[in-house]
């Protein structure tokens, strides 16, 4: 896929949730639009790490989507922020490790 949509309609179950998808494609370097909802615009970093349309809005998915297709520059650019994001936060590994810190203070 050139571009990894993930649209999202304003509810009360997408406000709870963080949709795991939305590793996948940072993982893979890829560009994302994604709904502005829930604690995705975190993950993203603000939009730093890719597009943040409006929850429900096709249009504004269509104007994301269709701006990552028209500028592959910033498409790449994003998409390798996502990426550093990704392995530096979000990743297995990054998980053990916070894990293995909160274990640590149990035990002191």
């Amino acid at each position: 896929a050139d571009v990894y949509a993930i649209p999202t309609r304003d509810t009360e179950y997408a406000r709870a949730e963080i949709p795991g998808k939305i590793f996948e494609p940072m993982m893979m370097g890829k560009p994302i639009a994604a709904s502005r909802i829930s604690d995705i615009p975190i993950i993203l970093d603000g939009g730093k790490c890719g597009l943040l349309p409006r929850p429900g809005d096709v249009d504004s998915l269509a104007q994301s989507i269709g701006y990552l297709i028209d500028n592959p520059k910033e498409a790449k650019l994003l998409a390798a922020k996502a990426k550093e994001r990704y392995f530096e936060n979000y990743c297995m590994k990054q998980f053990e490790r916070k894990i293995n810190a909160v274990y640590d203070r149990l035990e002191e």
